[in-house]
């Protein structure tokens, strides 16, 4: 059976953590853009949102 030691652990936390936000803003990001330019919604709406 394998140990880790605490700084593995918050390593991997750490990275998580980082991936996560990177996915989530840039979904973010694209989905806006497509928003805007395939959609033709105005900016107001995607403040709102």
């Amino acid at each position: 059976m394998a140990t880790w030691t605490e700084d593995e652990i918050g390593e991997k936390w750490d990275r998580c953590f980082m991936d996560a936000l990177f996915k989530f803003g840039g979904g973010t990001l694209l989905g806006g853009v497509f928003s805007l330019f395939f959609f033709k919604r105005k900016i107001c709406l995607l403040i709102l949102l």
